[in-house]
């Protein structure tokens, strides 16, 4: 299974929620029965999105950790197939992130770890966004997961 970052961190962070709380019925946005049979979190599908604020923009690219990653990636490459999907993002969020965005494209490319697709491919439309950049209701899940579905088609076999 091929989770984003994002997306794991997502998932993780709710499930922290759930277990710090021990109770099903929880006032927060997310509890246990909110996660489908794939460890999708889901409840929120059906609901009206938060209202979001433009985003900070980043200072400079973690060159510590890029390199990090590189290193992790190639290791991991000897072993098994690795496919770097660029997350989901809201429109707006992009736009405020697009330079960092093709500084991280760029410095993947030239470390020969290219992203499957340009990240500017899985960009949706603000009312696609639920409680922030990269977490989707049900209209930018499906986007995101028709998108995923055709770029590993040529890519797994």
């Amino acid at each position: 299974m091929l989770i984003p970052p994002t997306g794991l961190f997502s998932i993780i962070n709710a499930k922290i929620r759930y277990f710090v709380s021990r109770k099903d019925n929880i006032a927060s946005d997310y509890a246990l029965s909110g996660f489908n049979e794939y460890g999708d979190y889901c409840k929120h599908w059906g609901l009206e999105g938060k209202k979001l604020s433009i985003p900070l923009k980043l200072k400079q690219f973690n060159h510590p950790f890029g390199e990090y990653f590189v290193k992790t990636i190639k290791e991991l490459k000897n072993q098994c197939q690795v496919v770097i999907i660029p997350p989901v993002i809201r429109e707006s969020a992009f736009r405020v992130h697009e330079n960092n965005a093709e500084k991280i494209n760029t410095f993947l490319l030239e470390n020969d770890i290219p992203f499957l697709v340009p990240p500017q491919t899985h960009v949706v439309p603000d009312e696609y966004a639920y409680d922030t950049d990269y977490h989707v209701n049900r209209k930018g899940v499906d986007f995101y997961t028709t998108c995923i579905i055709k770029e590993l088609k040529d890519v797994i076999k």
